[in-house]
């Protein structure tokens, strides 16, 4: 990608990504209107779980053995 914008990532899931599939992302504020874009989206922010005394590590599921 050129650069980190919103409009560079967007481009970058619906040419890579399939539409209806979720992402999980560290909730950057850049992320924000993947719904309307046709995904699901699980903002994950490593930084708030820190701050409540979780484990970062711990912000993903389980691996199903699905794509994500």
């Amino acid at each position: 990608m050129p650069d980190a914008s919103a409009a560079c990532r967007h481009a970058f899931l619906t040419d890579q990504v399939a539409t209806g599939a979720r992402v999980v992302s560290d909730g950057w504020a850049v992320d924000g209107g993947l719904e309307k874009l046709g995904y699901t989206h699980e903002p994950r922010s490593q930084r708030a779980a820190r701050a409540r005394g979780e484990d970062p590590g711990e912000l993903l599921p389980p691996s199903t053995g699905s794509p994500h």
